[in-house]
């Protein structure tokens, strides 16, 4: 092999190399796993708020409002916001982490955009959230452990929301009527009373 040859094979062997080393890094690299990851968990949370609407509408006419499952499936759906809005808010944080340079002090555009689309999809699951309250309220009373849940789940979509006001409101209702029901010791209390502490900052 002349010397010429040699060089040319070596430099062609080293391109290969870089060139796998490139397309491993890009389908390795942890953030961006982690973002593909939370691509995928958002369109299959798109796709339940689909086929959940779709089902509720068909309980609710079928069964009324305050059958037990259609509550289950308006919860669903509520969930499945609730979700949507986590998914999106921490692909953002995970393209910061991909894209330092493209995250400035102020906001642009579309930061906004996508803060606009993670407060609307926490806005529609509180207000599945909150129907599924109202019907538990008239249909179990207000002193019943599933009444109690839908306080605390109101109260957990409300601090996403950053309505501490409201969010306590719910927590404590929560808590009391669990704290009644329940127990001192049972974990849905302390889940309750945990969500206040964090929420009043108490030690």
């Amino acid at each position: 092999m002349s010397t010429r040859t040699h060089i040319l094979v070596t430099v062609l062997l080293l391109l290969a190399l870089a060139i796998g080393g490139v397309e491993y890094w890009y389908y390795h690299d942890p953030l961006r796993q982690k973002m593909a990851s939370l691509t995928e968990m958002q369109e299959q949370s798109d796709k339940a708020e689909a086929e959940d609407r779709v089902t509720l509408a068909a309980l609710e006419r079928q069964l009324g409002p305050d059958h037990p499952d259609t509550l289950a499936t308006r919860y669903k759906l509520a969930e499945a916001l609730q979700k949507q809005g986590d998914a999106v808010a921490a692909k953002e944080a995970h393209r910061a982490q991909m894209e330092p340079d493209h995250h400035y002090c102020i906001p642009g555009p579309e930061d906004l955009a996508v803060q606009r689309k993670v407060q609307g999809k926490y806005a529609k699951a509180e207000v599945e959230y909150r129907a599924v309250l109202a019907a538990r309220e008239r249909v179990l009373g207000p002193e019943h452990p599933d009444t109690s849940r839908s306080h605390y789940d109101l109260a957990l979509c409300l601090r996403k929301q950053s309505k501490l006001e409201e969010a306590k409101r719910e927590a404590t209702a929560a808590y009391a009527g669990w704290r009644k029901s329940l127990g001192d010791g049972d974990s849905c209390t302390r889940d309750a009373l945990g969500l206040l502490y964090k929420m009043e900052g108490w030690k």
